[in-house]
């Protein structure tokens, strides 16, 4: 007992310590040295004091060697426990200090990484604060609550860019092995938004509404290069759609190598994986648009307003993904934004009747209910008080709490001032409770019955068979309109709402369903009912419908349910369908195992066609279907290496060793070499992931490919260190 109130008392003084100052400004002057992945340099905090205290809290990990700490009067004693730094003296309220704090530290274990260096990577360094905490590589504070302005001086080897957050108001090239670059944040943020990265980039910018905007490409990015070219139309798009322009001075948008998460909002400085960057093939299979817009909306959620705590995660990342996928819409259009919603609700669900059942505000939710469900439930709530209340709320909430940092009670407390209506009922249903809705709705007789034990009314649409519909709240049953005149029903039309439903139209309702002028999600939805219907009885109606203009997973969907048809009415379906857009014909692609050859000619097109996944599933399929023809398909394809993971590349060799007399021995061999090198140190995390796949499915295991997955398993990408783990775990037991 007596232990644990001493570590409850230990506790609580870190709780009161940490409460008892406030920085105001920092100024941090650091020199990395990346290829000994060493790091030395002073941090100066300017602080007031909020409370009388003989004793300083910061936040310093092992690996960061305090050597000396002073103020104005001199000297400070300190001493290291528990990743903490404390500093005593005589501190009293209401007074400012200048703590500087000298420091050292030598391969921190997370928070800064280093990327490539000594084995011929592409050089990079890069900081991750979120969740990390820079305390792992030098003295900090880590709380969340404390928002300051600061100056980043960086010495870094020459011939390299250094980005920080902010204006760059130095850049000083006259040191012998060193550049120094000085950027100033003039207005504060929180700690953990600090961005410090450097690599070989050229710099592009324009201005935007008066604000430099500033992108980041990779000197040897695909040409011609599409990352950007939906960045200023993002960066245009976003102030309207939030109502309030962009908060801060400049902007940047960097690209990174093995980047822990697709992107982070680090203030005026976001940075995103560059398995996103595209030329005009990748494009279509992997674009930036959203995590650029997602990025860009964190500057006004997360960077501007920030949560008190994570259990307000939502604050940030609900919203950013809400504007994330509004600002797709602008872009791709309608149908893009509503299949991308529905897809999402579906994971949401599933993962729901899977066990995540941690509410929304909850700081253990997942990053599903964080994002897309938070996302959801948004715009659940703008349908609820209308959109021109909901654009109010969000000015007002980001005006009134602009700087600060803000719990979700400030947000209800918005909500209130516009609408007059804190949602209590609302936010106690869906944000304090994980649980979703389920109806079962059928007809029985002539009426129309919902079952369900939540209360909860769910929106149904009547159709009538004159082309008109009636919409109405359902809860338990409604009498349907006379049969002569009642064409089907669909619940929850646009699928708007967090609810699981269970419905099933007949086959007469079905046939009116799909001639109704139904938006293309609710054809799909409508579509998907007839999984339960013999293939005999709706043949017809899908080749009208393959040749119609619908959005692309009505057409997948049609694949999908003809899959076992005969040949030549498949090749109907498919010639129809690639007569419509690219991603129609991925979808016909991804379709077919082996060819037929009536649409071999349409399939050898796709192998030209902007799209590596096309072309990986097409080259596949082709390569499959015409043995005679196999050594063409390779040598129109031999230079196409793919997306990062380089998975084409990785199958055009597996290919090219298994047709018979297309490589010689020594080919072969080396060959061999690059499949396994590509598990190499030397390639992104990506295309190693794919590379030990193959290793592990080929049993190609030698001298150098165990050393490839040793040196994989003590990577810091996590993805790719997990599966490095689990091939030597299998490796061992099978000795």
């Amino acid at each position: 007992m007596k232990k644990t109130l001493l570590f409850l008392f230990y506790l609580s003084m870190q709780f009161i310590f940490a409460q008892t100052y406030k920085i105001q400004h920092a100024d941090f002057r650091i020199t990395i040295n990346p290829y000994e992945k060493h790091i030395e340099g002073q941090n100066t905090f300017f602080i007031k004091m909020t409370r009388r205290a003989d004793t300083l809290v910061f936040d310093a990990h092992e690996r960061v060697q305090v050597t000396e700490v002073k103020h104005k009067a001199g000297r400070l004693n300190f001493f290291r426990k528990d990743g903490k730094l404390f500093i005593t003296g005589n501190f009293s309220k209401g007074k400012k200090y200048v703590v500087n704090i000298r420091f050292s530290t030598k391969n921190p274990k997370q928070a800064l990484y280093f990327v490539g260096w000594n084995n011929g990577n592409k050089n990079q360094v890069w900081t991750q604060g979120q969740g990390k905490n820079h305390s792992h590589w030098m003295p900090f504070n880590d709380d969340i609550n404390q928002k300051f302005t600061w100056r980043m001086q960086v010495d870094f080897p020459k011939n390299y860019e250094v980005i920080s957050n902010g204006t760059l108001i130095q850049k000083d090239t006259t040191g012998v092995r060193f550049n120094r670059f000085i950027y100033e944040l003039d207005k504060p943020a929180s700690g953990y938004l600090l961005f410090v990265g450097a690599g070989r980039y050229e710099i592009i910018q324009d201005t935007v509404s008066g604000i430099p905007h500033i992108k980041y490409r990779y000197a040897d990015a695909p040409r011609p290069d599409r990352t950007f070219s939906e960045s200023e139309k993002i960066f245009n798009i976003m102030p309207r759609l939030i109502g309030l322009p962009f908060p801060w001075k400049q902007y940047r948008e960097i690209p990174l190598r093995d980047f822990i998460y697709g992107g982070m909002e680090n203030v005026t400085a976001t940075v995103f994986s560059d398995q996103y960057v595209a030329n005009d093939t990748a494009w279509n299979d992997r674009n930036p648009v959203y995590i650029l817009a997602h990025e860009l909306a964190h500057q006004w959620f997360g960077d501007w307003v920030t949560e008190t705590s994570a259990k307000h995660h939502w604050i940030h990342e609900s919203f950013a993904t809400f504007y994330g996928r509004e600002a797709e819409k602008e872009i791709f259009g309608r149908n893009y934004y509503e299949f991308a919603n529905y897809f999402e609700l579906q994971k949401i669900i599933d993962a729901y009747k899977n066990g995540d059942t941690v509410p929304l505000l909850h700081e253990k939710a997942s990053s599903l209910t964080f994002y897309q469900k938070g996302a959801l439930l948004l715009r659940m709530m703008r349908d609820r008080i209308g959109k021109e209340n909901f654009d109010k709320v969000i000015v007002y909430f980001l005006k009134k709490n602009a700087r600060q940092n803000v719990s979700t009670a400030d947000f209800k407390a918005a909500l209130h001032h516009v609408t007059g209506d804190s949602l209590n009922g609302f936010f106690a249903q869906w944000f304090e409770k994980a649980s979703v809705p389920s109806f079962r709705l059928f007809v029985r007789n002539d009426s129309l019955i919902v079952e369900t034990g939540s209360g909860y009314k769910i929106p149904v649409r009547l159709f009538y068979k004159n082309g008109h519909y009636q919409d109405t709240l359902l809860l338990g049953s409604i009498a349907l309109p006379r049969p002569e005149r009642f064409a089907f029903y669909l619940p929850d039309p646009g699928r708007r709402n967090l609810v699981a439903l269970q419905w099933q139209l007949d086959e007469t309702q079905l046939r009116y369903a799909l001639r109704m002028p139904l938006s293309d999600l609710d054809f799909y939805r409508v579509l998907k009912q007839y999984r339960n219907i013999p293939l005999h009885t709706k043949q017809n109606l899908f080749l009208d419908i393959s040749a119609w203009d619908y959005y692309y997973p009505v057409h997948s969907e049609i694949l999908l349910q003809t899959e076992n048809a005969g040949e030549n009415y498949r090749i109907r379906i498919a010639s129809n369908i690639l007569k419509h857009g690219i991603q129609h014909r991925k979808a016909v692609a991804a379709s077919f195992g082996t060819v037929p050859e009536k649409l071999r000619k349409d399939f050898e097109k796709m192998l030209s066609d902007l799209s590596y996944e096309m072309k990986e599933n097409a080259l596949y399929a082709l390569w499959n279907s015409f043995p005679s023809k196999q050594k063409q398909y390779l040598d129109r394809t031999r230079n196409t290496y793919g997306l990062q993971d380089r998975s084409f590349r990785m199958m055009w060799i597996m290919l090219a060793l298994n047709t018979e007399g297309y490589v010689s021995r020594e080919q072969g061999l080396r060959l061999l070499e690059e499949l396994t090198d590509y598990a190499s140190p030397d390639w992104p995390a990506s295309t190693r992931q794919t590379a030990l796949e193959l290793i592990d499915m080929l049993q190609l295991y030698n001298e150098k490919t165990l050393q490839y997955i040793k040196t994989a398993s003590e990577y810091f990408y996590r993805p790719l260190r997990q599966q490095a783990r689990k091939m030597l775990r299998k490796i061992e037991k099978s000795r």
